[in-house]
């Protein structure tokens, strides 16, 4: 059987096709999300299933700010996630001040393993996603610096405040080995981690 051959004009025009119904696929996305939030306001406000939402994310609240240890988990796996911000060294301050510190300390770790993990496998599987929230310029930039650095840059991320979750995902897209991730990642948030409670005087 012959194989097909393409012109650069036909794959041009099937490349703006494509980017042109994509482009189409996010109005509608964001149109259906905008219409949602009308009817929610104006219709469901009092919907049972919004009730339930709403007494989640206060209960979430809550735990955070009254520096309970379930307050460690939630901050720690959620602030963990790529597209959610949440100053983990300050809360992580907050919490070894307000409970016993080693405590805090392993479950701190333990909500960053689960929620990089998280990172790491929506990067595999969502690539374009990933992109697309993260934004191309800085997707492209940190790839950049990994592409540079390699390990140091894993290990520089967590150590420092900088957005290591997004570096997580973004290895992820790449399918950076597994386990030197893991490696870079442990080391350097461990020696985040001890560096603030040695600062607050919690190390010992």
């Amino acid at each position: 059987m012959e194989g097909k051959n393409f012109s650069e004009s036909g794959l041009f025009e099937y490349g703006g096709l494509r980017k042109y119904l994509l482009g189409l696929l996010q109005i509608i996305g964001l149109s259906l999300i905008g219409l949602m939030i009308i009817f929610y306001f104006i219709f469901f406000k009092d919907a049972a299933i919004f009730n339930f939402i709403e007494g989640i994310i206060s209960s979430i609240y809550t735990e955070i700010s009254s520096s309970s240890l379930l307050g460690v988990v939630y901050a720690s796996f959620i602030g963990g996630l790529f597209f959610v911000f949440l100053p983990l060294e300050i809360l992580f301050g907050v919490f070894i001040r307000n409970n016993n510190p080693w405590v805090v300390f392993f479950i701190f770790l333990f909500g960053l393993c689960v929620s990089y993990g998280a990172n790491y496998f929506i990067g595999l599987k969502f690539g374009k996603l990933v992109k697309h929230i993260i934004g191309a310029e800085k997707f492209y930039e940190t790839k950049g610096i990994l592409n540079k650095y390699g390990k140091f840059a894993i290990f520089f991320f967590n150590a420092l405040p900088l957005p290591s979750q997004q570096l997580t995902a973004i290895l992820g897209v790449f399918k950076y080995n597994k386990a030197r991730f893991y490696t870079f990642f442990l080391i350097g948030q461990v020696t985040k981690l001890l560096v603030i409670m040695l600062m607050m005087g919690k190390l010992f």
